[in-house]
């Protein structure tokens, strides 16, 4: 997945974003770990952030919903098709090992919609790709939806799971309680 930036405006009343070649980083030593640390380090339990709040962190205030959104290009390496999401809220729960004294892994349900997606018959090159996310004017924004993924834990330093990549993690007990509440 990518993580990119875009400004937002509003032209005639309807939403223009526009890319600008930033990207955003939740995993690692980033994002969702600079929350974690300002929720003050929730173990055990779930804890939640919307975008504004990572918007303004990643910002240093400069900047909040208003005026720019966190998007994802969920399938980047395709030529077939572009899957352009927004990020909306990060629901969380840390788990801590007792035995090791750190924590052990944090399960995320990442809150998302729709801003563009396209289907094509044949590839595209690189250049089309970049010429069809440069800018959305009036963005065909779809239904919020969640996605789960997670994060390791201090050991491999707050890093997605399966080396780096995202992956889908195994909700129970207290984690599947805290995320039922919100679907």
């Amino acid at each position: 997945m990518a993580f990119l930036i875009y400004q937002r405006a509003q032209i005639d009343g309807m939403d223009v974003l526009t890319r600008t070649g930033e990207q955003y980083r939740l995993a690692g030593h980033n994002l969702i770990h600079s929350i974690w640390e300002i929720r003050g380090r929730p173990i055990n339990r779930g804890w939640s952030v919307g975008v504004d709040e990572l918007i303004r962190l990643r910002t240093g205030g400069q900047n909040d919903y208003n005026s720019m959104r966190f998007l994802i290009d969920f399938d980047p390496k395709s030529r077939r098709r572009i899957g352009i999401i927004e990020l909306l809220r990060v629901y969380g729960y840390t788990y801590w090992n007792h035995a090791k004294q750190e924590v052990d892994w944090t399960p995320l349900m990442l809150e998302a919609r729709r801003v563009f997606y396209q289907e094509f018959e044949r590839e595209i090159t690189l250049e089309d790709k970049e010429h069809l996310i440069s800018e959305f004017i009036g963005p065909d924004y779809g239904p919020p939806f969640v996605e789960f993924l997670y994060l390791n834990g201090d050991r491999k330093g707050w890093n997605w799971g399966a080396n780096g990549r995202t992956n889908a993690p195994v909700i129970e007990g207290g984690t599947r309680e805290y995320f039922r509440r919100f679907f």
